[in-house]
C-alpha cells in the first residue's frame, strides 16, 4: 500500500488517492463486463476469462481446466515450469526483490493477452491486487497507429487514448510525472504484434523528451518505453510471437524471430 495522504497540489490540492479512486471507478463500468468473439451479449468478465499459464520462457499456455478459447494447438507446461500469477510479473522471477521497470508478455494470437491485460487493470481498479500501484495507463497500438505522426504531451495523449483518465486534469498529470519518485505509475501497451508506428529502439538515437511538451508520438513512445522519460515508472508489453513475418524490430532484434529481447525489457513472461 501507500501513503493516502500524498498530495497533488495543481490545479487544485487533492490527495493522490481521490485521483485514484475516481479511475478505479471509470474502469470498473468499463472492465466489468465485456462481450466474447461474436456474442452481441455483454458478460461480467470474471465469468468467460480464462486463466492462463504464464511462464518465464518462451510460451503462453491455456488452462484446460477452465478453457473457453479454441486453440488449435495448447502447449502444456513442462515440469520444471513455475506458473506466475497475474499479479506477480512485476516479481522477479528468482524470488528476489529486485526492482523491474519493464516485462514483455509474448503469446500467441487468440490466446488471451487482451483478456489478461483487462483482468488485471479490474482486479487493481476493484482493490484486489498491485495496490501499491498510483495509477495505471493502459493503451493498445491498434488506436494509437492511427496518431502516426501527431504531437503530443504525455497527459494529453493519455486522455485521448484513455478515456477513463477525464477525472484526472492535465494539470494535476503533469504534476504528478514531474514528480516521479513520489508516484507509482503502471503504463500498459497491448498489442506490440500489431505497431504501425515507426519505433527505433536504438538507445544511440533516441532524443531527449520532455514529458509535459508536445512531441511526435512516436519520438514520446520511444522515450517512454525504452526508459528515457519517467525511468521510474512501470511498464508492461504484451506481443505475440512474429515469426512469419519477423517484421516486428525493437532497437534491430526482432521480438518474432529472436530469442533474446531488447537491453530494456528487463522481464519475459510467456
Amino acid at each position: 500500500m501507500f501513503d493516502t495522504d500524498e498530495t497533488v497540489p495543481v490545479p487544485e490540492p487533492s490527495p493522490i488517492r481521490y485521483y485514484q479512486q475516481k479511475l478505479q471507478s471509470n474502469f470498473q463500468d468499463t472492465f466489468k463486463v465485456t462481450t466474447e468473439g461474436w456474442a452481441a451479449d455483454k458478460q461480467l468478465l470474471v465469468d468467460i476469462y480464462t486463466e492462463l499459464y504464464i511462464t518465464a520462457g518462451r510460451d503462453v499456455h491455456v488452462n484446460t481446466q477452465h478453457e473457453v478459447l479454441q486453440i488449435d494447438k495448447v502447449w502444456k507446461p513442462s515440469d520444471t515450469e513455475t506458473q506466475i500469477q497475474p499479479r506477480d510479473i512485476f516479481k522477479h522471477p528468482s524470488g528476489q526483490d529486485i526492482p523491474i521497470r519493464t516485462v514483455l508478455t509474448n503469446g500467441i494470437a487468440g490466446i488471451g493477452k487482451t483478456f489478461l491485460v483487462r483482468k488485471f487493470v479490474l482486479d487493481w481498479a476493484e482493490e484486489r491486487t498491485n495496490q501499491d500501484v498510483h495509477l495505471i495507463f493502459p493503451f493498445t497500438f491498434r488506436a494509437l497507429n492511427s496518431l502516426q505522426g501527431k504531437e503530443f504531451g504525455l497527459a494529453e495523449l493519455i486522455h485521448f487514448c484513455i478515456p477513463e483518465t477525464k477525472d484526472i486534469p492535465v494539470e494535476a498529470l503533469n504534476y504528478i510525472f514531474t514528480a516521479l519518485h513520489r508516484f507509482k505509475l503502471l503504463f500498459v501497451f497491448d498489442g506490440l504484434d500489431e505497431n504501425r508506428l515507426h519505433l527505433d529502439f536504438d538507445v544511440n538515437n533516441i532524443p531527449s523528451v520532455e514529458v509535459t511538451k508536445s512531441t511526435e508520438i512516436e519520438v514520446l513512445l520511444r522515450g517512454l518505453i525504452s526508459g528515457k522519460l519517467l525511468r521510474s515508472a512501470r511498464l508492461w508489453i504484451t506481443t505475440r510471437p512474429a515469426a512469419e513475418q519477423c517484421e516486428l524490430t525493437l532497437g534491430g532484434v526482432n521480438l518474432g524471430c529472436q530469442s533474446s529481447p531488447p537491453s530494456f525489457l528487463e522481464v519475459l513472461w510467456d
